[in-house]
């Protein structure tokens, strides 16, 4: 029974033993995997941040560039602005010179008319006048009988 109660110890020992080395080897593992997870994680945050300083780089160049092109577009803006005032400050010119064209024009056609008007009056006059001159007469010497010699009366 001693026999058999030391191969059951040494067995026993055995067991332990095989268990502590396969417990060893399987921590040893679960380490060297835990050491390349870290490796792998390490990596990848590298890359990550490589992307994300890229990505930066990349949105400050296109905000950089947005700001020239609106800089761009606000001088241009002022171009065309100022185009159209010049235009608009023609035409107002253009405007004024043809109001003043109009009213020289409008003046001497009046001036003409007033004098067109004096001539017409002072012939309507004439007119009047002869016709009183006539009618003058004709009183003087009704029936077209009289005296030459009845004016001095």
């Amino acid at each position: 029974m001693a026999d058999q109660y030391n191969r059951a110890k040494d067995s026993t020992s055995d067991a332990a033993e095989r268990t502590k080395q396969y417990g060893q080897e399987k921590k040893d593992s679960a380490s060297d995997a835990a050491e390349r997870t870290k490796q792998y994680g390490q990596e990848k945050t590298g890359q990550a941040q490589g992307m994300t300083e890229s990505a930066q780089q990349k949105a400050a160049e296109a905000a950089r560039a947005a700001r020239e092109k609106a800089s761009q577009a606000t001088e241009a803006t002022k171009g065309v602005g100022q185009s159209a005032a010049e235009k608009a400050s023609q035409a107002t010119q253009t405007a004024k010179e043809k109001a003043s064209q109009a009213t020289q024009t409008a003046q001497e056609k009046a001036q003409q008319g007033k004098e067109g008007t004096g001539s017409f009056l002072q012939q309507a006059g004439e007119k009047v006048k002869g016709a009183t001159q006539s009618a003058m007469e004709a009183l003087k010497h009704p029936l077209g009988g009289g005296n030459e010699g009845d004016d001095n009366k």
